[in-house]
């Protein structure tokens, strides 16, 4: 069999291709945004929709036949970073742990990674300011209800605190929130200063003979 006959028979008994289906709508709409965040992050919310459509693997126009434009997908980007729903569902996630200290450890360790996460949106919003068009909800109800699933997560122990668990998540969530800002302070250690303080036991000395 000469080579010209073995390849032309190789391609025809090769299996056709098949063609990757196409993603669902919402599908389509949560990878897009996925691809953006990262961007916005780390570039801005000034990133070009050329950009985010690149590292979305999409062409330009794709974007633009899932969201009317790009006031409309930073707003989606934004709202699902800033949405509280998955943080508070897995700090409850911890609520069968019966270990106070692993549970904090672990909860924050949540918590440090949502506010990782957002503090570079932040610092982006606060600096150049929204976009025309961009429009966010009041996201302070979403933080009390984080703190408030926090103190869910205390008030079983609430018998061995000197502070309602409620105080207690409060300060844990702002402590937090500095280390983030200030990138010097062990996340884990958090809990251990909340729930031991900061001071040595004293030793009581005993009086001479």
């Amino acid at each position: 069999m000469s080579a010209h006959s073995f390849s032309v028979s190789a391609v025809n008994d090769a299996s056709p291709r098949r063609r990757v289906a196409p993603l669902a709508p919402e599908e389509r709409r949560t990878a897009i945004i996925a691809a953006t965040l990262p961007l916005l992050r780390a570039e801005g919310l000034h990133v070009s929709t050329r950009r985010i459509a690149e590292c979305a693997g999409v062409a330009e126009g794709t974007l633009f036949r899932v969201f009317p434009d790009k006031a409309a997908l930073l707003a989606a980007a934004l709202a699902h970073a800033f949405d509280h729903a998955p943080t508070v569902a897995a700090l409850r996630a911890l609520g069968g742990v019966p270990d106070l200290r692993f549970r904090l450890k672990t909860a924050v360790k949540v918590l440090a990674a949502r506010f990782r996460d957002n503090m570079p949106l932040m610092i982006a919003m606060r600096s150049s300011g929204l976009p025309p068009g961009v429009h966010l909800p009041d996201s302070r109800d979403g933080f009390t209800r984080v703190v408030d699933a926090l103190a869910e997560l205390i008030a079983p122990d609430q018998h061995r605190l000197r502070l309602p668990a409620d105080t207690v998540a409060s300060m844990i969530t702002s402590m937090i929130m500095f280390s983030n800002r200030t990138d010097n302070l062990p996340v884990e250690e958090v809990v251990n200063a909340v729930l031991d303080g900061v001071l040595y036991p004293e030793v009581k000395e005993e009086p001479a003979c």
